[in-house]
């Protein structure tokens, strides 16, 4: 009796270790990128108020980006965004898909809320948080399993949005 409960005692420690190892592993394989949106083409989008300051909007648009990783060297975003703005605080949601320098493809599903901000004589300026969760691409990014976060700043001239992610591929 006493010999097998030291024989499950020498396994548990074993397996313990493995277990501990492979979590190490794992953690060793997540790599954390930053990188920035710097420019919008609006492709396509809709606009739709069907109340007094409600405003639907869906849109497709290819953003310019730039990173400092040669590793993670994305340098277009492709998004299919969809927008509920009541009363100029809104919530967002869609598909983004990141373009690499050799034409590799990640794609994630993202979501946020944004705050539209009206200026005297009708400028205005949108500020937005969100994170997403990376579901798969093409080529190294094939198997990107991960997650991040951005946070943007948009007025009629101008995007400007920081993205951090930490992934697997």
């Amino acid at each position: 009796m006493n010999a097998m409960l030291s024989k499950l005692g020498v396994l548990s420690i074993v397996a313990a270790l493995v277990t501990g190892l492979s979590i190490s592993v794992d953690a060793a394989d997540k790599k954390r990128f930053k990188w920035t949106h710097t420019a919008r083409q609006t492709v396509s989008e809709t606009k739709s108020t069907p109340v007094p300051d409600h405003e639907f909007v869906q849109g497709v648009y290819v953003d310019t980006v730039k990173t400092k990783s040669p590793e993670f060297d994305v340098i277009e975003s492709r998004i299919v965004n969809q927008d509920d703005t009541p009363n100029g605080d809104g919530r967002h949601r869609g598909v983004e898909i990141l373009v690499f320098s050799n034409g590799d493809t990640a794609i994630d599903n993202y979501e946020g809320t944004h705050k539209v901000i009206t200026k005297e004589g009708g400028a205005w300026e949108l500020n937005y948080v969100g994170k997403y969760e990376f579901v798969g691409g093409t080529g190294r990014f094939k198997n990107i399993k991960g997650h991040g976060t951005y946070r943007g700043h948009v007025t009629p001239d101008a995007l400007t949005e920081e993205d951090e992610a930490e992934v697997t591929y």
